[in-house]
């Protein structure tokens, strides 16, 4: 992510500049909150959301981190900077209609879609394994996958 934060024009100053300014602008707060509290361990998080070069939302995050023990003037401050991925809603209805899904098998298809494994999806919606493993096999026939993942992967 690193290299996308290139030299781009932003009020006068380029988004490098700005960006590494907002990195030591959150490790100044840390060393103030660290300062003042006298304990990592009572460091607020520390962050803040910019956008990259392509206008996408990237997250700075910052976090104090002890080396010896309790001794705050050995603090180091590690700093994340993380892409913010948007999250996507799916029309199970559409997907529904769609792959011509029954109501249980749609059921099952938003189960997997929320990450449960079949044991999970097997209690939650009161059936034994195997016959949850029969609606995956008709879902991925009226889908046209051959797994779990392209299952949610088509959903999107």
């Amino acid at each position: 992510m690193i290299p996308e934060l290139q030299d781009v024009e932003q009020t006068g100053e380029t988004k490098k500049q700005y960006i590494l300014e907002e990195i030591y602008k959150l490790c100044d707060q840390i060393k103030i909150n660290v300062d003042a509290t006298n304990a990592i361990q009572k460091v607020s998080l520390n962050c803040k959301v910019l956008n990259d070069i392509s206008g996408d939302p990237c997250s700075l995050r910052a976090f104090p981190i002890d080396e010896r023990g309790g001794d705050i003037s050995a603090t180091r401050i590690m700093i994340f900077v993380e892409r913010v991925t948007e999250k996507r809603t799916v029309d199970f209805e559409k997907a529904k209609k769609d792959y011509r899904l029954t109501k249980r098998e749609l059921e099952v298809v938003t189960l997997i879609y929320q990450g449960l494994s079949n044991r999970e999806i097997s209690e939650k919606i009161c059936v034994s394994e195997y016959t949850v493993k029969d609606h995956i096999k008709n879902v991925m026939k009226k889908m046209g996958v051959d797994s779990r993942s392209k299952i949610s992967a088509s959903l999107r």
